[in-house]
This record gives structure tokens, C-alpha cells and sequence, in this order.
């Protein structure tokens, strides 16, 4: 897995390597939702207990953050700054 995913070269100069990797999850939501769906792949051999992947689901899930790309893709450059500054400071004394 680890080899499949493994950039080799300059990425912005190789765009058919670049394509082949999958998209980022959007948000916290859906990180979550892709953590519980390939929750096994985390607990096997058990690698992370059940406990790890509920609380970190968990953690992302209370983001409440579904949709923020598309809200922010409607704001303007200014807002949007704003916005992503303060979503950046919300929790930086959080641990």
C-alpha cells in the first residue's frame, strides 16, 4: 500500500502520477465517515484498538463542518481569509 502511494518526483510536473492518486477527504465529516467505513483496515492486527478509531470518529464528527467547502467557495477572497483564519485559531490551545 505504502508503495502505491508513494510520489516519486515532482508531483506538479507529472500529472498523470498526480491523477492517480485519490482525492483528500473535504471536510472532518467525511474523514469520519471514510474512518468508520475502513475502520477494519485500522483494527487489524491490531494495529489500533476500536477505542483509537471511536473517539477519533468521534472528535471529527463534532467539527459539524459538512458543506464548509461550499461556503467558502461562495464568500469573497477577504471573507473567505476571515473564515479560514478563524476555523485555523478555533482550536490551537485545544491540546
Amino acid at each position: 500500500m505504502a508503495e502505491k502511494h508513494h510520489a516519486k518526483g515532482d508531483l506538479s510536473k507529472d500529472l498523470a502520477q498526480l491523477k492517480s492518486f485519490s482525492n483528500l477527504a473535504g471536510s472532518c465529516d467525511e474523514s469520519s465517515r471514510i474512518l468508520l467505513e475502513k475502520r477494519a483496515l485500522y483494527e487489524r492486527e491490531d494495529v489500533f484498538p476500536p477505542s483509537v478509531i471511536d473517539y477519533v470518529a468521534k472528535i471529527l464528527q463534532e467539527e459539524k463542518d459538512k458543506g464548509l467547502i461550499k461556503k467558502l467557495k461562495g464568500l469573497s477572497g477577504k471573507q473567505r481569509l476571515q473564515e479560514v483564519q478563524k476555523i485555523l485559531h478555533k482550536d490551537l490551545h485545544r491540546h
